[in-house]
């Protein structure tokens, strides 16, 4: 007679970690091979991925490996190279021979990456899964702070990335599909304008694309039709806007040709002016473009979040309200930039246009002209070099991930990611705070346009 065995459900189930294991028996499987005893996937089981950054990673207990526990998608390093190695560390000091760019970031991240992805005679179709086992598609960012001179060391960081190369663990550009186009500088000053034009065309003579600088005022709403009726003779399309004005706590009583507070007057109605009156040729361009290509972005900042009034901004009377401190006015504005980007995505949707708003990082440029001595000796300690913040704009404008329907006016994040704005600004985003901001705007420069 054959016998069945029926198995019953239990009334309670066990998790794989939740199953206690006596101390002799730890004893036992302790000295067997540990192959016997684990998943080979488990490696990240439970790891969540969480949009945060672990600035000078090298700096936590166990670098790479900390991050990773808490589900922390982006990775820094600071490299030094000495005798043809790279080296991790903040300082000079602080090197030493066993912590390499390879020891502390390469071979781990290869590790791990094996773990994800088993190769054994069972494997028939090969997997390309991430680090994180709860999201195999999740990208992990590394990024790379060189130390010492850019132009030597930069090969050596090439060189030390290509174990991840070699395993197509990289994302990279094939070197193929670039357009030459054209691009205008649009600033008060030419001077300055034709500065940046020129110092560009030097680093790379042989580029096919142009270069063009475009006379505005922000500060001044009557040299902006102007210079947008030029720019239509001249132009007819227009791909990417990239509204990045960013006056920041002038003097006190600062004020606009209009007589409007300098930040608020510039930043925001300002920005506004110029899309308004560029709007129709953007649409027109996204009308024979891909999907996602055409964009208008705003420059908001960390400010939105440390600076800026409850909601982003405070009325009085139905005007934006003039606070006493400059740094609230200066997060005002800004927040108003994230408020105008959310306003104008629900107006482009249809059209095919992508509108959102990106925070560039803390850099150290021309915005800090205006701070005391004091203040700026401590911003200084935090930022970073300019160059960082073309990396989150060039995200913003051209980046494939922000031009998906999906993520359109999502608040974007140094270097290039995505993430959450304050929460009572995002409330406003939804509850008529960015109408209201628009409609302001567009009573206000009404007759300018």
């Amino acid at each position: 007679m054959l016998a069945t065995l029926w198995l019953l459900a239990a009334p309670f189930a066990l998790g794989q970690s939740d199953i206690p294991l006596s101390q002799p028996i730890q004893g036992v499987l302790a000295t067997n091979n540990n192959d016997l005893y684990t998943y080979p996937t488990d490696f990240t089981q439970g790891i969540m991925p969480k949009t945060v950054h672990s600035h000078n990673d090298y700096w936590r207990p166990k670098p790479f490996y900390s991050a990773l526990s808490n589900g922390v998608i982006s990775v820094e390093a600071d490299v030094w190279l000495y005798n043809g190695t790279l080296y991790v560390g903040h300082e000079q000091s602080a090197l030493t021979h066993a912590r390499t760019f390879d020891s502390l970031y390469i071979q781990p991240i290869l590790s791990v990456l094996k773990k994800q992805n088993p190769s054994s005679p069972f494997v028939t179709a090969p997997t390309k899964n991430g680090v994180f086992d709860t999201d195999a598609g999740q990208t992990l960012y590394l990024w790379v702070d060189v130390k010492t001179d850019g132009p030597s060391t930069w090969p050596y960081v090439v060189r030390a990335l290509e174990p991840l190369r070699a395993g197509g663990w990289l994302t990279k550009y094939n070197g193929t599909g670039i357009t030459n186009g054209t691009v205008y500088v649009a600033g008060r000053s030419a001077e300055k304008g034709n500065k940046a034009i020129s110092s560009i065309r030097e680093a790379v003579p042989d580029s096919k694309g142009k270069l063009e600088f475009m006379h505005i005022d922000l500060a001044d709403l009557t040299t902006i039709k102007p210079g947008v009726e030029k720019f239509l003779a001249q132009e007819s399309r227009l791909d990417v806007l990239t509204n990045n004005a960013g006056v920041m706590t002038p003097p006190k009583g600062s004020k606009t040709v209009q007589d409007f507070e300098l930040q608020f007057g510039t930043n925001v109605l300002g920005s506004f002016l110029l899309t308004k009156l560029l709007l129709p040729i953007i649409e027109k361009t996204a009308a024979s473009s891909p999907a996602g290509s055409v964009r208008v972005t705003f420059a908001g900042s960390l400010a939105v979040d440390l600076m800026s009034p409850t909601g982003g901004v405070a009325w009085t009377d139905n005007e934006p309200t003039l606070h006493g401190s400059q740094e609230t006015n200066y997060g005002q504005s800004k927040a108003g930039n994230a408020l105008l980007a959310s306003a104008l995505r629900r107006r482009v949707e249809n059209s095919g246009v992508i509108s959102n708003a990106w925070n560039p990082g803390n850099l150290k440029s021309e915005l800090q002209r205006h701070m005391p001595s004091v203040q700026a000796m401590f911003v200084n300690m935090i930022v970073y070099p300019v160059v960082n913040g073309a990396y989150t704009e060039l995200f913003a404008g051209w980046g494939e991930e922000a031009g998906r329907p999906e993520n359109a006016g999502k608040f974007i994040i140094p270097w290039g990611r995505f993430g959450p704005v304050r929460s009572d600004v995002a409330e406003a985003m939804e509850n008529g705070g960015d109408e209201k901001l628009w409609e302001w705007c567009e009573k206000t420069s009404a007759q300018y346009a």
